[in-house]
Parts: structure tokens; sequence; C-alpha cells
């Protein structure tokens, strides 16, 4: 079995990249918390995880700087950004698990014909003010207008917290 991504990025120098394959890391730091935030586990070891990931994230971004700061240019090469370890699963199984259930979850709003957006600032859905934080289930074109208003963010039904409330938008 091959070895996951986590344990792979946990372990690596990073001192030791180029900055292409920094690059290549900050894209696989990216999918391990893209991963984390879909399985919609909240467990501590999984926060645990993600908290080392942000660790990393913020050594790759520091390491950048400091190049920057001593005027080492870019490299010649474009770098494709690509996963650092495209052979390693980004998480483990427990976590595809929990997002095929979120997936089930989003085909029921799409089913529905709803969108849950959760309001970023201060917006009008229906002619009705909603304040800034409150969560709507509302259709996709009136989810597509918060977003690209910046009043709202589209997120999935795993991403809520367990005491959220959703007001469905008429």
């Amino acid at each position: 079995m091959a070895e996951s991504a986590f344990t792979r990025i946990n372990a690596l120098d990073l001192s030791r990249l180029t900055e292409p394959e920094r690059q290549a890391a900050t894209v696989e730091v990216r999918g391990l918390l893209d991963a984390i935030a879909a399985s919609g586990n909240h467990d501590v070891e999984t926060l645990t995880h993600k908290v080392a990931l942000l660790k990393i994230w913020q050594k790759l971004v520091h390491m950048r700087v400091l190049d920057v700061a001593r005027n080492r240019p870019p490299p010649h090469e474009k770098p494709e950004a690509t996963r650092l370890f495209p052979d390693s699963p980004l998480f483990e199984a427990a976590v595809s698990e929990n997002v095929a259930v979120s997936n089930a979850d989003q085909l029921e709003s799409e089913a529905s014909g709803f969108v849950i957006v959760r309001t970023l600032h201060e917006g009008v859905v229906h002619g009705m003010r909603l304040p800034a934080g409150v969560t709507v289930e509302t259709s996709p074109e009136d989810a597509a207008s918060l977003v690209e208003s910046g009043v709202g963010m589209i997120i999935q039904r795993a991403d809520m917290r367990p005491d959220e409330e959703v007001t469905r938008a008429k």
C-alpha cells in the first residue's frame, strides 16, 4: 500500500527543496487541506493533521519570501502545478467515505434545485435583507448573484457546523 501523502509531506526536509519542488509541495499541501475540508471530519486527529499542514504551508511560503528578500531569481522554467506525490492517496480511506456522503448531500440539494450560501456581508435575497453570517438555501440564480456581488459564498452541507441553521429563501 502506498504511504499516505500526509506522511510523506510531513517527512520532507523542506530546506532541501528546489523552487519547482516547493511549488509542487504547496500543491500537495493544498490538495491535502482540500481533502480534509471535504471530509467533514472534525476529530482531534484530523484537526492535528490540518494544523501540521498549515505549518508546512507557512514554512513553504516563508522560504519563498526569504528567496525574494535575498534577490534570488525565480526558476527559469515554468513549473507545472502538479502533485508532489501523485501515487499517494490524499487522505485516509475514512475521509473518502465521508466525501461520498457529502456528495450525496450535494446531489440532494441540486435535485431540490437549491444551493446553500453563507453570507459574508449584509445582502438582499428576494427583497429580504440578510445580515452577515447567515446561511440560506436559495435558487442557483440567487446564489450566483450573491457570490458575484461578493455578499456570499456557496458552501456544501458537509462544511456546515452541526448547530448551524439554514433558512430557505422562497
